[in-house]
């Protein structure tokens, strides 16, 4: 089938398709975004790993609502490059902040409630 013979809608689509799947290629599944996030007062994010997101399954990391979060959750936001770029929220290790952010924003993160790991600890 040639291009000329798609018409334009579809074609709109399928672009829309393809670039909402490459967009969410960039996320590294780490579930940050869904758990409790400050700014602690020295600028630094703490992200409280013992309060996640009702929807969020702890060991896949992944959404259950997914196609639905924006209706159902009225905390899930959706990730924009301007989010990327200067949302203190998001940690340094986030797929979307390592691809679209220039320079480093943020000084670290801090992670509450992880298990014991080396490198871990908050303090």
């Amino acid at each position: 089938m040639a291009l000329s013979d798609i018409r334009p809608l579809r074609l709109f689509r399928e672009i829309l398709r393809s670039w909402g799947a490459r967009w969410d290629g960039i996320c590294r599944r780490c579930g940050i975004c869904c758990y409790e996030r400050t700014l602690s007062r020295s600028g630094e994010l703490v992200v409280n790993l013992s309060s996640p997101c009702e929807h969020l399954d702890p060991e896949t990391r992944l959404c259950l609502i997914y196609r639905d979060r924006f209706r159902l959750c009225p905390d899930c936001r959706r990730m924009t490059i301007f989010h990327a770029r200067f949302s203190r929220y998001l940690p340094p290790s986030c797929g979307y902040v390592r691809k679209f952010r220039r320079k480093k924003v943020l000084s670290g993160h801090v992670l509450r409630g992880l298990p014991e790991e080396p490198g871990n600890d908050p303090s």
